[in-house]
């Protein structure tokens, strides 16, 4: 683990200020979402929170910064793969290997890798960020409104773990994931079981030792279930969701897509947080940003663009 710290460029404390750290977890990285990545960058520092790109390769085998591309978006970014895992916790690799194995779809195959994001960057950048009291994971089809003010917004909840919204056994019994995880359900009510969507979530200090402790232990699991199973009122673990937070302003769901322009339209409309999930095709967003957003020259392009909108 020490290797991958020293591959990763470490020089020391960076930016102790900082309280939380919010992770764009991708496998692609297209040019709108390096623009989306800047803008997301610029409103976070109206807050303690700052942005870091995690770029995942399968084959990758260590934790390595990407120079160019953390110029482009103003914050940090790093590549790390399954590789990274192997090298590192090899008990997390052989066993997340197996279960993935039974995955047929490539990508949910992924999602028994993605939570070693917050692994591989803890061991090494998490030392440079030593006030640090809350790790989101985000994935790039997730928009958010304006992220100063969700920040803000979600600092009212002082859980540990906050997802888009907990569903039990009793709502989705038919779940195919609790039948694939049963080593992390033994002993536990069936009650008491939940799982939610993981595209965005907040975790805390607490958690993240609580993690460290299943990762040393060679615990992993669909991350759906592993994530929000792993906090528990019995280690002292508190769960919230982000329905109970934002009301009608949680637009989150599996399927079918969002339309980026009614994701816009909402946006321009409300002056509350807002939280949508999937917008796949995110160029409008993109482009009211750009022609609108806080650093932008161009008020010209923004009225073209809100009249076309509208």
């Amino acid at each position: 683990r020490a290797v991958l710290a020293s591959e990763a460029g470490i020089r020391g404390p960076v930016l102790p200020h900082v309280e939380q750290l919010v992770f764009y977890a991708h496998h692609g990285l297209p040019s709108i979402d390096l623009r989306l990545f800047r803008h997301f960058s610029r409103q976070l520092r109206q807050s303690t929170a700052r942005l870091w790109l995690m770029l995942y390769r399968q084959k990758e085998t260590g934790v390595r910064p990407l120079t160019n591309i953390s110029w482009v978006i103003e914050a940090g970014a790093c590549v790390w793969g399954n590789g990274t895992v192997r090298r590192a916790w090899p008990s997390v690799f052989a066993r997340t290997s197996e279960m993935a194995a039974s995955t047929t779809d490539p990508n949910h195959r992924r999602y028994w890798w993605f939570h070693c994001t917050l692994l591989a960057w803890n061991h090494t950048y998490g030392h440079a960020y030593p006030k640090a009291l809350f790790w989101w994971r985000v994935e790039p089809d997730v928009l958010v409104a304006e992220w100063a003010s969700f920040i803000r917004l979600a600092d009212t909840s002082h859980s540990d773990v906050l997802l888009p919204n907990l569903v039990t056994a009793k709502q989705h019994p038919t779940y195919p994931h609790w039948q694939r995880n049963k080593h992390l359900l033994a002993g536990v009510p069936r009650r008491e079981w939940v799982y939610s969507l993981v595209s965005i979530g907040r975790y805390s200090r607490r958690f993240m030792h609580l993690m460290a402790a299943r990762w040393a232990a060679g615990q992993v699991g669909y991350e759906e279930i592993f994530l929000p199973m792993s906090c528990t009122a019995r280690e002292g673990c508190r769960r919230d969701s982000f329905r109970s937070l934002l009301g009608s302003g949680l637009h989150f769901r599996f399927r079918p897509n969002w339309n980026c322009t009614t994701f816009l339209r909402s946006a321009m409309s409300v002056s509350r947080p807002l939280l949508w999930h999937p917008v796949k095709r995110r160029q409008c967003w993109a482009d009211y940003l750009d022609a609108c957003g806080g650093n932008s020259s161009r008020p010209g392009s923004c009225a073209r663009l809100l009249q076309e909108v509208k």
